[in-house]
């Protein structure tokens, strides 16, 4: 959990210099598989957690990134949405 939280972290700060949404929500993914695999989870179920982890950190960093002026927003997507994509 506490991996997952730094990654986020990071992706998060990566994206407010990059601007791309959907590589932010890859790699979070991709990391997600990675260890996910390393640390002994089934391929098949590991992949299809990989899918809906990708769909819902999709979401979660285009919501961050349309929503980037707007602070009040920003905020509160960070905040509630943060728990959806470590699931």
């Amino acid at each position: 959990m506490f991996t997952k939280l730094i990654i986020i972290f990071a992706l998060v700060r990566l994206l407010r210099v990059w601007d791309k949404h959907f590589a932010c929500a890859g790699i979070y993914a991709g990391a997600r598989l990675t260890l996910g695999l390393l640390l002994g989870a089934p391929f098949l179920p590991a992949l299809v957690s990989t899918a809906i982890v990708m769909a819902a950190a999709s979401l979660y960093f285009w919501l961050l990134d349309r929503y980037s002026e707007n602070t009040i927003a920003y905020v509160l997507i960070a905040a509630l949405g943060l728990p959806l994509v470590l699931l």
